[in-house]
């Protein structure tokens, strides 16, 4: 079989050298436009027998994947304090943050700090979702772990004027 050899000329095309017929036009960039870059046999554009070839190496890199993973330990997963990042994160959607927290609060194994700065996170993300009585619930039971919280107070008196319980709303911010 006759090997044909192509090089990228200055107008970013592939071309056929001149002994070769030129069996498709293909655009390159960055290459140097003086030396042979490909050496193709006829046939070889032909699709069915590469992207069968393509397919199989695809299946065995993913087989061999899946059999290297089931000799792996299982994990639980992310641990608290990763969890607890994402739940303190300021930037995240409040979904998410929300489904964090929760994620981390349900888990059971925090310090109280943790537990705390994980309601706190939560309570905020409910307020700005416009939830105040599920705020108002968080930031009760975090002012139940720390009750000198200056922010928790705060956070806990704009949710109760938001909902309209003002003289409670006075208390906390006199306290």
């Amino acid at each position: 079989m006759r090997e044909l050899h192509y090089r990228c000329q200055s107008g970013g095309r592939w071309r056929a050298d001149p002994k070769g017929s030129v069996l498709a036009r293909i655009t390159c960039r960055n290459v140097s436009a003086s030396r042979p870059i490909i050496a193709l046999r006829r046939g070889d554009m032909q699709h069915s027998d590469n992207r069968a070839r393509l397919y199989r190496t695809r299946l065995i890199a993913a087989i061999s994947i899946l059999a290297g993973s089931l000799h792996l330990p299982a994990t639980a997963g992310p641990t608290a304090d990763q969890d607890l990042s994402l739940c303190t994160d300021k930037v995240a959607n409040h979904t998410i943050r929300i489904a964090n927290c929760s994620m981390v609060l349900t888990a059971g194994d925090l310090s109280d700090n943790a537990r705390g700065a994980a309601l706190y996170n939560r309570g905020q993300a409910y307020l700005a979702q416009g939830q105040a009585e599920k705020a108002l619930d968080d930031f009760n039971a975090a002012l139940e772990i720390a009750p000198d919280s200056e922010d928790l107070l705060l956070n806990r008196a704009a949710t109760l004027r938001k909902l309209g319980q003002y003289e409670a709303a006075i208390a906390d911010y006199d306290r």
